[in-house]
């Protein structure tokens, strides 16, 4: 379930992170309005390889809390970790 992100909740946080923080401030309140967060249960998958970028050509993630695994299968059907990211990480994805 996403709700819009709150700036007295999660800024503070983000502004711990140094790319965040080494933004000029009106884009990081820019990206804070565009922004929503979703809560995740174990095992829960944000997305899938392969999935569709959103048409406004693209995403980024932060990770607020817990960890987040990056994996995919292997040909032999089994799990293969690629990344782990605990709080403070970012990832995501654009488009030209």
């Amino acid at each position: 379930m996403s709700h819009p992100i709150s700036n007295t909740t999660h800024y503070p946080f983000l502004r711990q992170n140094p790319w965040f923080s080494g933004l000029p401030s009106g884009l990081q309140n820019g990206l804070i309005a565009a922004s929503e967060t979703c809560r995740l249960r174990d095992g829960d998958m944000l997305f899938s390889q392969g999935d569709a970028l959103p048409e406004d050509g693209g995403v980024f993630f932060a990770v607020l809390d817990g960890n987040l695994k990056f994996s995919n299968l292997r040909e032999d059907g089994r799990e293969a970790i690629l990344a782990v990211l605990e709080p403070g990480n970012w990832f995501g994805e654009i488009t030209a």
